[in-house]
């Protein structure tokens, strides 16, 4: 396979980064030991537990529901959410209107 050196965006790229190190007075340093461990994200050294038991409040509220829906004979949905998208749908506007702006017709 034939080689035609490197492509000219990326010389030029490298080219763009030793001026504006040049001109910075600082040398970009990534991908070693050294750097690995300044930017280390410590977050990603905690398991998160993605099923946690819940707390006494949580259970007895769900268990009242429970109780309340087959008590009634009725699920309540809760309708407040907006799941599918609107053209004239604005999230910054409320049901009662927007006064902020018109919309675009």
């Amino acid at each position: 396979m034939p080689n035609f050196g490197a492509d000219q965006d990326i010389v030029d790229s490298k080219n763009s980064l030793a001026g504006v190190e040049l001109d910075m007075n600082h040398k970009l340093i990534m991908g070693t030991a050294e750097s690995r461990k300044k930017w280390h994200n410590i977050a990603k050294d905690t398991e998160y537990n993605f099923a946690p038991r819940l707390d006494s409040d949580m259970i007895a509220t769900k268990k009242h529901l429970d109780d309340s829906q087959t008590k009634l004979n009725h699920k309540w949905v809760i309708e407040d959410l907006q799941l599918d998208a609107q053209t004239e749908s604005d999230p910054i506007c409320s049901s009662a209107g927007c006064t902020q702006y018109k919309h675009k017709k």
